[in-house]
């Protein structure tokens, strides 16, 4: 407070001491600022104004003031005494909570997790450097390899970066301010592939039997993670993204389904229970990834039709026997659509009754 009688052009002088500074200023004495009025009683402030802040010290330390008025003529007041503790800055630091895994496919930006940071006695704001593959954000908006928090922290925002290749990427985001230990946020997730982009050539029926319709192809290029084989005595539905379908390789129901699991094989030939006389639709479909995550290539899918070799005929029997002619019978194949016949006299077929071949 200004004194009561004014300075009569003089001022105010403030000394300073980590004990009270009792040395009194010498009367006509003429001291600036950094001068002492004795040892460890050092002259802090010398002007008109009745305030003055103290900036320098040690935090924790106790610092004792006295504060005088002086004239023109340099005579010097009484002291008006006080005396304070500034807190001490503490120690720099840096916290941060975990970040969740994270999950996209090529070429697409992941969803974004989020990380509370704190900062602590810091003097710069805080950087975050993100890792390969991954971006980070202050605001959830704009994405970059690096961004800055301020110094008491906030939300950082991380993902993947639509640049990732396929894979489990991983690294740490790295948060740092001056004088302060760095700290490493741990960061995870899955890039998932995208449907294939090219089907099978050559898809075709091998040599089918009495019981079984084998299949071959030439594989897709580029190789996908494997191929679905959908088989119906109908229609084939396509499957659909996101949902595996499980193998089903009896076909007493009409349907089946096999999951060919390496792109690099080329053929297949468990299907089982087929009907004789019924015509089967097989479709093949690449895909990648698996479970819900699973992508197909649906579209102008290959197709093949198959139908079971019939049975051989039960052993002919003979009948209304003449000395011109008999009756051949046998029991009805299933799936059959005609018959050929052959009659020799010979019992190894090697020679025909003329006319009688291949009927």
């Amino acid at each position: 407070t200004a004194a009561s009688g004014g300075v009569d052009n003089g001022g105010y002088m403030v000394v300073r001491g980590t004990s009270d500074p009792t040395t009194a200023p010498n009367v006509n004495g003429i001291y600036a600022s950094g001068n002492t009025v004795a040892m460890g009683q050092t002259v802090v402030y010398v002007g008109t104004s009745t305030s003055f802040v103290d900036t320098g010290l040690t935090g924790g330390t106790t610092y004792y003031y006295r504060v005088y008025t002086y004239d023109k003529a340099y005579n010097y007041s009484s002291a008006a005494t006080v005396s304070g503790t500034p807190t001490s800055a503490g120690t720099p630091t840096i916290t941060a909570g975990a970040a969740s895994a994270l999950s996209t496919f090529t070429g697409t930006a992941s969803s974004s997790t989020s990380v509370s940071v704190t900062g602590s006695s810091l003097s710069v704001p805080i950087t975050a450097t993100a890792p390969s593959n991954f971006e980070v954000s202050s605001d959830n908006s704009s994405w970059s390899s690096t961004a800055t928090l301020p110094i008491t922290g906030g939300t950082l925002y991380i993902r993947i970066a639509a640049s990732a290749a396929a894979g489990s990427p991983s690294g740490n985001v790295l948060l740092s301010s001056t004088g302060a230990t760095d700290v490493n946020v741990a960061v995870s997730g899955t890039v998932y592939k995208v449907a294939p982009t090219a089907h099978v050539t050559n898809f075709a029926t091998g040599s089918i039997t009495t019981s079984s319709i084998p299949l071959t192809w030439t594989g897709a290029s580029p190789q996908p993670d494997g191929y679905l084989i959908l088989v119906s005595s109908t229609t084939v539905t396509d499957p659909v993204n996101g949902t595996a379908v499980a193998n089903d390789t009896s076909l007493s129901d009409g349907v089946g389904a096999f999951n060919v699991t390496s792109g690099a094989t080329t053929g297949y030939s468990g299907f089982t229970s087929f009907a004789a006389g019924t015509t089967y639709t097989f479709k093949i479909y690449p895909y990648n990834n698996s479970g819900t995550n699973i992508r197909y290539l649906t579209a102008s899918a290959p197709s093949v039709t198959g139908l079971l070799l019939p049975a051989t005929p039960s052993t002919p029997t003979f009948t209304s026997v003449t000395s011109s002619g008999f009756t051949v019978n046998w029991t009805p194949v299933t799936g059959a659509a005609s018959y050929r016949l052959d009659v020799s006299t010979a019992s190894n077929f090697a020679t025909f009754v003329s006319g009688y071949q291949d009927l």
